[in-house]
């Protein structure tokens, strides 16, 4: 704990002198002490309940933004209180908001702890402390800013206020006198986090949106947000110096948008990809599905992507998903384009198509043993040619009923339906496969499966959390994950929505790549049994 200044000192005597007073009339006794590093700071406590805890609000123009709970120890408060009475709470000023700000601190419900009352303006009130009576001070510009180069058709650089560590610096592209693409600076950079400069997730990256029917230099400013260039940031470039010779881009007419789309491929029985239009990045882009020379649907690419945004690709709002309908008893492949509406294909979007999924594909070849470790008994391990000649195994395949994740986030079930359609296709090759929809149905079907000594095997394509854990087979979950770590949390007294107490139960997992498989062992240890098996 930071040692305390005199004005703080002087205000702990002068209430230890008030004391009696408070015990008396069963009031809290408590001081604000100001504002360190970024956090209101201070102390509360009633003395007539020494082991109870006062909870302290945060109140910013007449608005409750915080609150927290005095439970915190502190030395220097042992010879006037008992017990740990300090608390601490992060300053929650509007960003947004110019002017000054009016900050008062309270306990709940109840009356300001002295001098609880500031006036801040954003950024000096992270820095420092302003009595009541004070005049505000205009906030100053403090915001490091460079520009580290070009690399490919990206520039890419870091910025940081040191004064608001926790905030993130917007950066702006100028082209020719006219601004065409922002971003944040909110990328991770060893580096910075090697230089100890704050948290070192100041980094950004946006791809450079030059003129197309522009031939000669164009001026290029990267700038601040409503400020000036970062260091490093203003140069001249040509549109020629980032196309490379021979690209139809090359030859793009005077005002042509500019668009880079790119086709990912075929996830369970859905095309994804994403596309971005470098001139208009907030405006997203159509594609169109075309199957043997028809248009078949379209979509709009303005799903969010983490992986977009980790990039550099401005907001990562450019994904896109055309369902796509593969027929089992059609023999020749489809001829497959994803198309820029009105346009050109977009990259790897040109393809054949056929439907053929069985074991003998090399990409399924992990069925087999996975199968084989799920069934074996502990004591006598199976391979996965002893599976083959043993009982065929029941294959009890889970998939509830898809829900939205809301406009922002992609569909939290993703095409889990899709998925769940091409693994039965595959899994029959290895034994019965019957499919259910609901809980009540998985359980009942495990039960008569025991009941009839079938092996079985649930495999359950839902996030974990849904894994229906009360059935009598042994319980896989089988799941997409795009983010670096699980869902560790714990919501409305379900344990389930901590995603380990749902895999320690199972034991076991398939992952549909590598990436998600990563996370779970982030979890789960290394050496925890999950399968990396991409959709058939």
């Amino acid at each position: 704990m930071r040692a305390m200044d005199g004005n703080v000192m002087a205000g702990l005597r002068a209430y230890a002198s008030k004391l009696v007073a408070m015990v008396r009339n069963n009031r809290v006794a408590g001081f604000c002490d100001g504002v360190d590093d970024g956090s209101l700071t201070g102390w509360a406590w009633l003395p007539n309940a020494p082991d109870a805890h006062v909870e302290v609000e945060q109140w910013v123009d007449g608005e409750l933004r915080a609150k927290t709970v005095a439970n915190l120890p502190r030395q220097d408060l042992e010879d006037v209180v008992t017990g740990a009475h300090a608390w601490r709470m992060p300053l929650w000023l509007d960003r947004d908001k110019p002017g000054v700000q009016r900050v008062e601190v309270r306990v709940s419900g109840g009356e300001i702890l002295p001098p609880g009352i500031f006036h801040f303006v954003r950024p000096d009130a992270l820095t420092s402390k302003q009595p009541a009576d004070s005049a505000p001070q205009e906030p100053a510009s403090a915001v490091v800013g460079y520009c580290d180069g070009v690399d490919g058709r990206y520039a890419q650089g870091w910025a940081w206020c040191p004064s608001v560590p926790e905030e993130h610096v917007e950066i702006e592209q100028w082209v020719d006198g006219s601004l065409v693409e922002q971003t944040v600076a909110n990328l991770s950079r060893s580096d910075l986090s090697a230089a100890k400069v704050g948290t070192g997730r100041y980094g950004w990256r946006m791809p450079l949106a030059l003129n197309a029917a522009k031939t000669g230099p164009q001026q290029i400013e990267f700038r601040i947000k409503g400020g000036p260039a970062v260091t490093g940031g203003q140069f001249t470039l040509a549109y020629a110096d980032i196309v490379p010779d021979g690209a139809e881009s090359s030859s793009a007419a005077e005002g042509e948008e500019r668009i880079v789309a790119y086709c990912d491929g075929l996830k369970g029985s859905t095309l994804h990809g994403w596309a971005r239009n470098l001139l208009k990045p907030d405006e997203p882009v159509e594609i169109e599905l075309w199957v043997d020379g028809a248009l078949v649907c379209d979509t709009i690419a303005d799903e969010f992507r983490p992986d977009l945004r980790a990039q550099g690709e401005g907001h990562g709002r450019y994904a896109w998903r055309l369902p796509l309908q593969l027929d089992p008893e059609r023999e020749t492949p489809m001829q497959v384009e994803v198309r820029i509406k009105g346009g050109k294909p977009v990259n790897d979007g040109v393809f054949e198509l056929k439907y053929d999924l069985s074991l003998d594909d090399p990409a399924n070849a992990a069925f087999a043993p996975f199968v084989a470790s799920v069934l074996k008994p502990r004591d006598n391990p199976l391979t996965s040619a002893a599976v083959s000649s043993a009982r065929p195994a029941a294959f009890v395949i889970y998939c509830p009923e898809q829900r939205s994740g809301g406009a922002y986030w992609a569909p939290e079930y993703d095409d889990y339906a899709g998925a769940a359609a091409a693994f039965a296709s595959v899994l029959r090759g290895l034994g019965s496969v019957v499919e259910v929809g609901s809980l009540e149905e998985a359980e009942e079907t495990c039960a008569t499966l025991k009941a009839q000594s079938e092996n079985c095997i649930l495999l359950s394509f839902a996030p974990p959390r849904l894994a229906p854990l009360e059935a009598s087979c042994p319980v896989v979950p089988v799941f997409a994950w795009s983010f670096p770590t699980l869902p560790t949390g714990r919501w409305d007294r379900d344990p389930r929505s901590d995603w380990r107490y749902v895999l320690r139960q199972t034991g076991r997992a398939i992952v549909f790549s590598s990436f998600a498989a990563e996370a779970v062992r982030a979890e789960m240890g290394a050496d925890y049994p999950v399968a990396v098996i991409p959709v058939p």
